[in-house]
Protein backbone atom coordinates (compact mmCIF):
# COMPACT_ATOMS: atom_id res chain seq x y z
CA UNK A 1 0.00 0.00 0.00
CA UNK A 2 2.70 2.51 0.74
CA UNK A 3 3.90 2.03 -3.00
CA UNK A 4 0.34 2.81 -4.17
CA UNK A 5 0.32 6.42 -1.67
CA UNK A 6 3.47 7.58 -2.97
CA UNK A 7 2.25 7.59 -6.40
CA UNK A 8 0.10 11.02 -7.73
CA UNK A 9 -3.26 11.20 -8.17
CA UNK A 10 -2.80 11.50 -12.38
CA UNK A 11 -0.97 8.08 -12.00
CA UNK A 12 -3.81 6.11 -9.62
CA UNK A 13 -5.92 7.60 -12.18
CA UNK A 14 -4.58 6.07 -15.44
CA UNK A 15 -3.39 2.67 -13.42
CA UNK A 16 -7.29 2.08 -12.39
CA UNK A 17 -8.29 3.12 -15.91
CA UNK A 18 -5.86 0.22 -17.36
CA UNK A 19 -7.06 -2.31 -14.95
CA UNK A 20 -10.87 -1.60 -15.68
CA UNK A 21 -9.82 -2.04 -19.47
CA UNK A 22 -7.57 -5.59 -18.65
CA UNK A 23 -10.67 -6.55 -17.28
CA UNK A 24 -13.37 -5.18 -19.40
CA UNK A 25 -11.30 -6.83 -22.16
CA UNK A 26 -12.45 -10.26 -20.80
CA UNK A 27 -15.93 -9.84 -22.60
CA UNK A 28 -15.17 -9.81 -25.83
CA UNK A 29 -12.74 -12.43 -25.65
CA UNK A 30 -15.75 -15.23 -24.21
CA UNK A 31 -18.08 -13.46 -26.02
CA UNK A 32 -18.63 -12.34 -29.49
CA UNK A 33 -15.65 -12.19 -31.96
CA UNK A 34 -17.25 -10.21 -34.58
CA UNK A 35 -14.31 -8.28 -36.40
CA UNK A 36 -11.72 -10.32 -34.95
CA UNK A 37 -13.45 -13.57 -37.24
CA UNK A 38 -13.40 -10.97 -40.26
CA UNK A 39 -9.36 -10.07 -39.72
CA UNK A 40 -8.49 -13.57 -38.84
CA UNK A 41 -10.57 -14.62 -41.95
CA UNK A 42 -8.61 -12.26 -43.87
CA UNK A 43 -5.09 -13.67 -42.19
CA UNK A 44 -5.94 -17.53 -43.35
CA UNK A 45 -6.91 -16.24 -47.12
CA UNK A 46 -3.77 -13.87 -47.47
CA UNK A 47 -1.62 -16.83 -46.08
CA UNK A 48 -2.98 -19.01 -48.18
CA UNK A 49 -3.15 -16.98 -51.48
CA UNK A 50 -6.23 -16.45 -52.13
CA UNK A 51 -8.80 -13.57 -52.24
CA UNK A 52 -10.05 -12.59 -48.69
CA UNK A 53 -12.33 -9.63 -49.75
CA UNK A 54 -16.17 -10.38 -50.57
CA UNK A 55 -17.19 -10.99 -54.07
CA UNK A 56 -20.15 -8.54 -55.58
CA UNK A 57 -22.61 -11.32 -55.08
CA UNK A 58 -22.26 -11.25 -51.38
CA UNK A 59 -21.92 -7.55 -51.38
CA UNK A 60 -25.80 -7.96 -52.33
CA UNK A 61 -26.67 -9.20 -48.25
CA UNK A 62 -25.03 -6.22 -46.60
CA UNK A 63 -27.41 -6.03 -44.31
CA UNK A 64 -26.36 -9.33 -42.40
CA UNK A 65 -22.68 -10.24 -43.44
CA UNK A 66 -20.82 -7.26 -43.98
CA UNK A 67 -19.60 -7.61 -40.32
CA UNK A 68 -17.76 -11.16 -41.23
CA UNK A 69 -15.98 -9.11 -44.51
CA UNK A 70 -12.54 -8.41 -44.18
CA UNK A 71 -12.06 -4.76 -46.30
CA UNK A 72 -7.96 -4.27 -45.08
CA UNK A 73 -4.83 -4.40 -46.76
CA UNK A 74 -3.26 -7.84 -47.45
CA UNK A 75 -0.41 -6.39 -44.94
CA UNK A 76 -2.70 -5.71 -42.46
CA UNK A 77 -3.90 -9.47 -43.01
CA UNK A 78 0.45 -10.04 -42.01
CA UNK A 79 -0.01 -7.65 -39.33
CA UNK A 80 -2.85 -9.49 -37.71
CA UNK A 81 -1.15 -13.12 -37.57
CA UNK A 82 -0.07 -13.24 -34.15
CA UNK A 83 -3.54 -12.22 -33.01
CA UNK A 84 -4.84 -15.20 -35.58
CA UNK A 85 -6.51 -18.48 -34.57
CA UNK A 86 -2.76 -19.79 -36.44
CA UNK A 87 -0.95 -18.06 -33.36
CA UNK A 88 -2.88 -17.12 -30.04
CA UNK A 89 -6.09 -18.62 -31.22
CA UNK A 90 -9.70 -16.85 -30.60
CA UNK A 91 -10.35 -16.20 -26.99
CA UNK A 92 -6.79 -15.11 -25.90
CA UNK A 93 -6.01 -13.67 -29.51
CA UNK A 94 -9.17 -11.39 -29.08
CA UNK A 95 -7.95 -10.65 -25.90
CA UNK A 96 -4.59 -9.50 -26.87
CA UNK A 97 -6.22 -7.40 -29.99
CA UNK A 98 -8.30 -5.57 -27.37
CA UNK A 99 -5.03 -4.59 -25.57
CA UNK A 100 -3.22 -3.82 -28.48
CA UNK A 101 -5.50 -1.24 -29.46
CA UNK A 102 -6.21 0.08 -25.83
CA UNK A 103 -2.36 0.57 -25.18
CA UNK A 104 -1.68 2.51 -28.26
CA UNK A 105 -4.88 4.38 -28.28
CA UNK A 106 -3.92 5.82 -25.05
CA UNK A 107 -0.52 6.38 -26.00
CA UNK A 108 -1.07 8.84 -28.77
CA UNK A 109 -3.59 10.28 -26.46
CA UNK A 110 -0.95 11.09 -23.67
CA UNK A 111 1.65 11.58 -25.52
CA UNK A 112 -0.53 14.14 -27.44
CA UNK A 113 -1.58 16.17 -24.42
CA UNK A 114 1.97 15.79 -22.96
CA UNK A 115 2.81 18.07 -25.67
CA UNK A 116 0.04 20.09 -25.59
CA UNK A 117 -0.05 20.88 -22.24
CA UNK A 118 1.31 24.29 -21.67
CA UNK A 119 -0.46 25.36 -18.96
CA UNK A 120 0.31 23.76 -15.66
CA UNK A 121 -3.56 23.45 -14.46
CA UNK A 122 -4.27 21.63 -17.78
CA UNK A 123 -6.09 17.77 -17.52
CA UNK A 124 -4.44 17.45 -13.70
CA UNK A 125 -6.37 16.45 -10.76
CA UNK A 126 -10.22 15.68 -11.10
CA UNK A 127 -10.07 17.33 -14.73
CA UNK A 128 -8.03 14.43 -15.67
CA UNK A 129 -10.26 11.89 -14.23
CA UNK A 130 -12.88 13.93 -16.05
CA UNK A 131 -11.44 13.64 -19.75
CA UNK A 132 -10.55 10.26 -19.45
CA UNK A 133 -14.10 9.65 -17.98
CA UNK A 134 -15.39 11.60 -21.36
CA UNK A 135 -13.53 9.01 -23.30
CA UNK A 136 -14.78 6.05 -21.54
CA UNK A 137 -18.33 5.15 -23.60
CA UNK A 138 -16.30 5.99 -27.13
CA UNK A 139 -13.28 3.74 -26.32
CA UNK A 140 -15.71 1.21 -24.73
CA UNK A 141 -17.90 0.50 -27.70
CA UNK A 142 -14.94 0.23 -29.97
CA UNK A 143 -13.04 -2.04 -28.21
CA UNK A 144 -15.47 -4.08 -27.53
CA UNK A 145 -16.47 -4.35 -30.70
CA UNK A 146 -13.26 -5.47 -31.84
CA UNK A 147 -12.03 -2.48 -34.38
CA UNK A 148 -9.30 -1.23 -35.49
CA UNK A 149 -10.05 2.24 -34.67
CA UNK A 150 -8.63 3.07 -31.71
CA UNK A 151 -5.22 1.31 -33.06
CA UNK A 152 -4.87 3.48 -36.27
CA UNK A 153 -5.82 6.83 -34.15
CA UNK A 154 -3.27 5.61 -31.32
CA UNK A 155 -1.03 5.68 -34.74
CA UNK A 156 -1.85 8.81 -35.89
CA UNK A 157 -1.52 10.46 -32.66
CA UNK A 158 2.01 9.02 -31.74
CA UNK A 159 2.81 10.13 -35.80
CA UNK A 160 1.81 13.41 -35.09
CA UNK A 161 3.33 13.47 -31.83
CA UNK A 162 6.76 12.68 -32.66
CA UNK A 163 6.87 14.83 -35.73
CA UNK A 164 6.32 17.93 -33.48
CA UNK A 165 9.23 16.24 -31.31
CA UNK A 166 11.53 16.04 -34.33
CA UNK A 167 11.52 12.62 -34.66
CA UNK A 168 10.57 12.84 -38.64
CA UNK A 169 11.46 9.06 -39.59
CA UNK A 170 9.54 7.09 -36.83
CA UNK A 171 6.43 9.91 -37.04
CA UNK A 172 6.17 8.79 -41.34
CA UNK A 173 6.37 5.00 -40.18
CA UNK A 174 3.83 5.04 -38.14
CA UNK A 175 2.02 7.23 -39.94
CA UNK A 176 2.45 5.22 -42.95
CA UNK A 177 1.53 2.18 -41.16
CA UNK A 178 -1.56 3.68 -40.02
CA UNK A 179 -2.84 4.75 -43.24
CA UNK A 180 -1.94 1.37 -44.80
CA UNK A 181 -4.26 -0.26 -42.69
CA UNK A 182 -7.07 2.48 -43.20
CA UNK A 183 -7.00 5.85 -45.14
CA UNK A 184 -7.68 8.16 -42.73
CA UNK A 185 -4.09 8.63 -41.06
CA UNK A 186 -3.13 10.29 -44.93
CA UNK A 187 -5.01 13.01 -43.48
CA UNK A 188 -2.42 14.12 -40.54
CA UNK A 189 0.39 13.36 -43.55
CA UNK A 190 -1.54 15.67 -46.12
CA UNK A 191 -1.19 18.36 -43.60
CA UNK A 192 2.48 17.67 -42.38
CA UNK A 193 3.51 17.95 -45.69
CA UNK A 194 2.61 21.25 -46.26
CA UNK A 195 5.41 21.84 -43.78
CA UNK A 196 8.18 20.76 -46.98
CA UNK A 197 10.32 18.24 -44.49
CA UNK A 198 11.24 16.10 -46.98
CA UNK A 199 13.07 13.34 -44.43
CA UNK A 200 9.43 13.43 -43.71
CA UNK A 201 8.01 13.00 -46.78
CA UNK A 202 10.32 10.64 -48.31
CA UNK A 203 10.55 8.33 -45.17
CA UNK A 204 6.43 8.14 -45.57
CA UNK A 205 6.79 7.17 -48.62
CA UNK A 206 9.49 4.68 -48.77
CA UNK A 207 7.52 2.70 -45.42
CA UNK A 208 4.30 3.15 -47.25
CA UNK A 209 6.03 1.39 -50.66
CA UNK A 210 7.71 -1.18 -48.50
CA UNK A 211 4.19 -1.83 -46.86
CA UNK A 212 2.99 -2.63 -49.73
CA UNK A 213 5.65 -4.92 -51.18
CA UNK A 214 5.95 -6.60 -47.41
CA UNK A 215 3.35 -9.79 -48.42
CA UNK A 216 5.60 -10.57 -51.39
CA UNK A 217 7.96 -12.56 -49.05
CA UNK A 218 4.70 -14.61 -48.20
CA UNK A 219 2.35 -14.76 -50.89
CA UNK A 220 3.17 -15.32 -54.71
CA UNK A 221 2.64 -12.20 -56.76
CA UNK A 222 0.45 -13.13 -59.17
CA UNK A 223 -2.16 -13.67 -55.95
CA UNK A 224 -0.99 -10.76 -54.44
CA UNK A 225 -1.34 -8.37 -57.17
CA UNK A 226 -4.93 -9.84 -57.51
CA UNK A 227 -5.53 -9.21 -54.23
CA UNK A 228 -4.63 -5.81 -54.25
CA UNK A 229 -7.03 -5.56 -57.46
CA UNK A 230 -9.44 -6.64 -55.52
CA UNK A 231 -8.62 -4.18 -52.27
CA UNK A 232 -8.80 -1.42 -54.15
CA UNK A 233 -11.88 -2.45 -56.04
CA UNK A 234 -13.81 -2.70 -52.64
CA UNK A 235 -12.60 0.32 -51.22
CA UNK A 236 -14.21 1.91 -54.56
CA UNK A 237 -17.00 0.12 -55.20
CA UNK A 238 -18.17 -1.84 -51.97
CA UNK A 239 -22.15 -1.13 -50.94
CA UNK A 240 -22.70 1.17 -47.57
CA UNK A 241 -23.14 -1.10 -44.23
CA UNK A 242 -26.45 -0.27 -42.39
CA UNK A 243 -26.23 2.79 -39.63
CA UNK A 244 -23.41 4.85 -41.54
CA UNK A 245 -23.04 7.48 -39.30
CA UNK A 246 -21.01 10.06 -41.38
CA UNK A 247 -22.56 13.50 -42.97
CA UNK A 248 -24.01 12.41 -45.99
CA UNK A 249 -25.75 8.99 -45.28
CA UNK A 250 -27.15 11.53 -42.48
CA UNK A 251 -28.58 14.01 -45.01
CA UNK A 252 -30.46 11.40 -46.56
CA UNK A 253 -31.70 9.79 -44.01
CA UNK A 254 -33.55 13.31 -43.25
CA UNK A 255 -34.38 13.47 -46.79
CA UNK A 256 -32.08 15.85 -48.05
CA UNK A 257 -30.29 14.54 -51.45
CA UNK A 258 -26.40 14.97 -51.11
CA UNK A 259 -25.57 15.05 -54.98
CA UNK A 260 -22.30 13.69 -55.10
CA UNK A 261 -20.41 15.24 -57.32
CA UNK A 262 -21.64 18.76 -55.16
CA UNK A 263 -20.92 16.59 -52.12
CA UNK A 264 -17.46 15.89 -53.04
CA UNK A 265 -16.67 19.45 -53.77
CA UNK A 266 -18.13 20.64 -50.23
CA UNK A 267 -15.77 17.93 -49.06
CA UNK A 268 -12.63 19.29 -50.51
CA UNK A 269 -13.81 22.98 -49.85
CA UNK A 270 -13.30 21.83 -45.98
CA UNK A 271 -10.11 19.88 -46.66
CA UNK A 272 -8.80 23.06 -48.67
CA UNK A 273 -9.76 25.08 -45.37
CA UNK A 274 -7.65 22.97 -43.20
CA UNK A 275 -4.70 22.94 -45.33
CA UNK A 276 -4.89 27.14 -45.46
CA UNK A 277 -4.77 27.65 -41.79
CA UNK A 278 -2.24 24.32 -41.21
CA UNK A 279 -0.07 26.60 -44.29
CA UNK A 280 -0.29 29.73 -42.19
CA UNK A 281 0.60 27.82 -38.62
CA UNK A 282 3.40 25.98 -39.78
CA UNK A 283 4.69 29.73 -41.15
CA UNK A 284 3.76 31.71 -38.56
CA UNK A 285 2.77 29.82 -35.87
CA UNK A 286 3.76 26.13 -35.61
CA UNK A 287 3.06 25.70 -32.13
CA UNK A 288 -0.29 26.55 -32.25
CA UNK A 289 -1.23 23.34 -35.23
CA UNK A 290 -1.91 20.77 -32.07
CA UNK A 291 -4.05 22.80 -30.60
CA UNK A 292 -6.32 24.66 -33.55
CA UNK A 293 -5.87 22.04 -36.39
CA UNK A 294 -5.87 18.42 -34.62
CA UNK A 295 -9.67 18.60 -32.96
CA UNK A 296 -11.17 19.85 -36.57
CA UNK A 297 -9.27 17.35 -38.09
CA UNK A 298 -10.30 14.69 -36.28
CA UNK A 299 -14.12 15.70 -36.53
CA UNK A 300 -13.54 15.80 -40.10
CA UNK A 301 -12.30 12.71 -40.39
CA UNK A 302 -15.36 11.45 -38.62
CA UNK A 303 -18.11 13.58 -40.19
CA UNK A 304 -17.51 13.32 -44.35
CA UNK A 305 -16.75 9.64 -43.90
CA UNK A 306 -19.21 8.30 -45.47
CA UNK A 307 -18.49 4.68 -43.69
CA UNK A 308 -18.38 5.90 -40.00
CA UNK A 309 -20.47 3.83 -38.04
CA UNK A 310 -21.13 4.16 -34.06
CA UNK A 311 -17.76 2.68 -32.83
CA UNK A 312 -15.82 5.29 -35.19
CA UNK A 313 -16.40 8.06 -33.05
CA UNK A 314 -13.90 7.23 -30.74
CA UNK A 315 -11.40 8.81 -32.88
CA UNK A 316 -13.00 11.90 -32.04
CA UNK A 317 -13.09 10.64 -28.21
CA UNK A 318 -9.40 13.02 -27.88
CA UNK A 319 -11.62 16.17 -28.44
CA UNK A 320 -13.22 16.39 -25.35
CA UNK A 321 -9.63 17.22 -23.88
CA UNK A 322 -9.54 19.97 -26.44
CA UNK A 323 -12.42 21.29 -25.20
CA UNK A 324 -11.34 20.56 -21.45
CA UNK A 325 -8.36 22.48 -22.88
CA UNK A 326 -9.96 25.39 -24.38
CA UNK A 327 -11.95 25.93 -21.41
CA UNK A 328 -9.18 25.86 -18.91
CA UNK A 329 -7.02 28.39 -20.97
CA UNK A 330 -10.22 30.65 -20.40
CA UNK A 331 -10.45 30.50 -16.76
CA UNK A 332 -6.60 30.94 -16.24
CA UNK A 333 -6.82 34.10 -18.13
CA UNK A 334 -9.72 35.35 -16.05
CA UNK A 335 -12.31 35.22 -18.58
CA UNK A 336 -14.77 33.13 -16.43
CA UNK A 337 -17.16 33.58 -19.00
CA UNK A 338 -15.27 32.08 -21.73
CA UNK A 339 -14.79 29.23 -19.23
CA UNK A 340 -18.22 28.60 -18.39
CA UNK A 341 -19.28 28.76 -21.82
CA UNK A 342 -16.73 26.15 -22.87
CA UNK A 343 -17.54 24.19 -19.88
CA UNK A 344 -20.87 23.84 -21.83
CA UNK A 345 -19.71 23.11 -25.14
CA UNK A 346 -17.79 20.20 -23.87
CA UNK A 347 -20.50 18.84 -21.57
CA UNK A 348 -22.69 19.25 -24.93
CA UNK A 349 -20.74 18.06 -26.89
CA UNK A 350 -20.11 14.98 -24.80
CA UNK A 351 -23.99 14.28 -24.44
CA UNK A 352 -24.73 13.88 -27.96
CA UNK A 353 -21.84 12.10 -29.20
CA UNK A 354 -21.80 9.62 -25.87
CA UNK A 355 -24.07 10.38 -23.48
CA UNK A 356 -27.26 9.28 -25.34
CA UNK A 357 -25.74 6.30 -26.00
CA UNK A 358 -23.80 5.23 -22.99
CA UNK A 359 -25.90 2.14 -20.83
CA UNK A 360 -27.60 4.52 -18.71
CA UNK A 361 -29.45 5.54 -21.42
CA UNK A 362 -32.82 3.31 -21.97
CA UNK A 363 -32.36 0.49 -24.80
CA UNK A 364 -35.22 2.04 -27.02
CA UNK A 365 -34.11 5.21 -26.54
CA UNK A 366 -30.45 4.41 -27.79
CA UNK A 367 -32.34 3.04 -30.97
CA UNK A 368 -34.15 5.86 -31.80
CA UNK A 369 -31.00 8.32 -31.13
CA UNK A 370 -28.52 5.58 -33.32
CA UNK A 371 -31.85 5.64 -36.44
CA UNK A 372 -32.01 9.14 -36.65
CA UNK A 373 -27.92 9.82 -36.10
CA UNK A 374 -27.90 12.01 -33.28
CA UNK A 375 -24.45 11.06 -32.53
CA UNK A 376 -23.40 12.74 -35.94
CA UNK A 377 -24.93 15.84 -34.91
CA UNK A 378 -22.48 15.80 -31.85
CA UNK A 379 -19.82 15.14 -34.11
CA UNK A 380 -20.61 17.90 -36.26
CA UNK A 381 -20.87 20.10 -32.92
CA UNK A 382 -17.34 19.69 -32.13
CA UNK A 383 -16.13 20.19 -35.66
CA UNK A 384 -17.86 23.61 -35.83
CA UNK A 385 -16.37 23.88 -32.20
CA UNK A 386 -12.85 23.46 -34.06
CA UNK A 387 -13.39 25.88 -36.58
CA UNK A 388 -14.96 28.40 -34.01
CA UNK A 389 -11.59 28.57 -32.21
CA UNK A 390 -10.04 28.76 -35.57
CA UNK A 391 -11.40 31.97 -36.62
CA UNK A 392 -11.59 33.20 -33.29
CA UNK A 393 -7.63 32.64 -33.29
CA UNK A 394 -7.15 34.34 -36.88
CA UNK A 395 -9.57 37.12 -35.78
CA UNK A 396 -6.89 37.89 -32.91
CA UNK A 397 -4.57 37.73 -34.89
CA UNK A 398 -5.88 40.09 -37.59
CA UNK A 399 -7.38 42.22 -35.17
CA UNK A 400 -3.43 42.80 -33.32
CA UNK A 401 -2.12 44.24 -36.71
CA UNK A 402 -1.47 47.61 -36.57
CA UNK A 403 -3.42 50.18 -38.25
CA UNK A 404 -1.89 52.02 -40.91
CA UNK A 405 -1.39 55.82 -40.78
CA UNK A 406 -1.90 58.32 -43.19
CA UNK A 407 1.47 60.16 -44.67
Amino acid sequence: MGWWQAQTFEKKTVLLFVLFFLIQAISPAMGRHNNYLAFDGGTHSVLNGQNPYPTKEEWKDVDSHHQKWFLYSPTFAIAFTPFSTYALGTHVGTYFWVMLNFFVFMAGVLRLFKLADREPAFLRGWWFFLFLLAMFNEMQSSLTNLQSNALITGLSLLGLTLYFEKRFVTAAVLLAIGTNFKLYPLAFFLLLFLDLNFLFIGAFLASLALLFLAPLGLVPPVAYWNMLREWFDVLANAPLPPYCHGLEPTLRLYGFFADRLHFTLFILANAGSLALVSLYLFWKERSKFIELVVPATLSFIVIFNDRSETQTFVVLAPVFGFMLLAALRHKAEGDEFGYRVGLACFLLGWIFVSGLYSDLTPKPLREFYRFWHIKTFGGLFLYLWAWFRITKFFRGRLGSRPVPTAG
